[in-house]
């Protein structure tokens, strides 16, 4: 249940801001980072913000003179708590977003590192509402972000 009333806060704070987050989202770097366990499960996120019931992978955008890498562990870091290694760290690519107005390169990334079971999470609250170790192939268009759903493909072949 408040789940639910903040992924409504975050759709009325996102419709209401709609122009500035435009203009600051439109042609910006954005980041996001695959991370799977030594169970082969990916770690997904549900935020707050997009008011969806989707999973999201970790990432985002740079701060001004932020390098890639750093920005991406930074936010993996705010997100998560989790504290990765930048050397175990790869691109998988990078593609053009677009949708609801505004357009974004996104660079893709997979952790290399190893990471045993299933770790506690310190979630960004309230931006970051859930987090879950998922099986790839559960990952669908009704349960996961457009993005979240091309780079499983890529580095899985799956869904």
């Amino acid at each position: 249940m408040k789940h639910r009333l903040w992924r409504m806060c975050g759709r009325i704070v996102w419709l209401g801001t709609w122009p500035a987050t435009r203009l600051i989202l439109n042609g910006s770097t954005r980041t996001r980072l695959v991370v799977f366990n030594d169970a082969k499960k990916v770690l997904v996120l549900k935020t707050w913000m997009s008011g969806k019931n989707e999973w999201v992978l970790p990432g985002g955008g740079l701060h001004r003179g932020e390098d890639l890498i750093s920005g991406l562990l930074r936010e993996v870091r705010e997100e998560t708590g989790m504290e990765l290694q930048p050397d175990q760290v790869q691109s998988v690519g990078t593609q053009q977003m677009s949708g609801l107005g505004f357009r974004c390169l996104l660079h893709c990334y997979v952790y290399s590192g190893t990471i045993t079971g299933e770790p506690t999470l310190a979630l960004q609250w309230p931006e970051i509402l859930e987090a879950a170790w998922v099986d790839p192939r559960s990952l669908t268009p009704k349960n996961a972000a457009p993005d979240v759903l091309e780079i499983i493909q890529t580095l899985v072949g799956q869904p």
